[in-house]
C-alpha cells in the first residue's frame, strides 16, 4: 500500500504529523517535501534499511522527533551548523533517538564531545506552545549566528537520545 495516495489533496499546512511505520522510500521523501508541518512532526523507522530523513525538509516545524532513525552523529552536526547559520527559524525542539550513534573519541557536535552534553545542570522547562511543554535538565548551552539561544542534551531519558531546546526568551 502507499502512503502517496493519502496525502495528494492536502494544500494547507499540517498541525502535526506523525509517521509510525515502515515507510518506501519514494513515499516519505515525497511527504517531507510536500507536506509543510507547522507545528509537531514525529517519525519512528524500525529497520537499518530505512533511509535518513533530510533533516532540512522539517524547516517548518517547531517540534521534530524521530525516533529509531539510525542518524550519524556526523549528520546530527550538520544539521547542528545548519541551525547555527538560523536556518530553522521556527524550531524550538528536537529530540533524535539513533541506534546509529556510536562515539569515538573524534565524534563531536558543534566541537562538544557526548560526556560534555550530558552534564547535568539547571532543570529548566521549554514551553512550545499552550499543551506541549519538555523539561531540560542540563547539557551545554550554545547560541545561534542570529543570537538565539539553545541547549544541546545527549541521554537525557535513554542512552542515544539527542536534544535541542531552543529558548526564545
Amino acid at each position: 500500500m502507499h502512503f502517496l495516495p493519502v496525502f495528494m489533496d492536502i494544500m494547507f499546512p499540517l498541525e502535526s504529523f506523525v509517521i509510525t511505520r515502515t515507510l518506501k522510500t519514494e513515499d516519505l521523501e515525497w511527504a517531507l517535501q510536500n507536506v509543510k508541518v507547522t507545528r509537531k512532526i514525529v517519525i519512528l523507522t524500525y529497520t537499518s534499511s530505512f533511509p535518513r530523513p533530510e533533516l532540512t525538509m522539517l524547516k517548518s516545524c517547531k517540534y521534530i522527533e524521530l525516533q529509531q532513525s539510525w542518524l550519524k552523529i556526523c549528520a546530527v552536526n550538520d544539521f547542528m551548523e545548519e541551525w547555527k547559520t538560523g536556518n530553522f527559524p521556527s524550531l524550538r525542539y528536537m529530540l533524535i533517538r539513533s541506534a546509529g550513534f556510536h562515539w569515538y573519541w573524534y565524534d563531536h557536535i558543534l566541537g562538544f564531545k557526548r560526556n560534555e552534553m550530558k552534564q547535568l545542570g539547571v532543570r529548566r522547562r521549554l514551553v512550545i506552545d499552550e499543551n506541549l511543554s519538555i523539561e531540560c535538565t542540563g547539557g551545554v548551552d550554545i547560541q545561534s549566528d542570529n543570537g538565539t539561544k539553545a541547549t544541546m542534551q545527549m541521554d537525557r531519558v535513554f542512552s542515544d537520545w539527542f536534544e535541542l531546546f531552543v529558548w526564545k526568551e
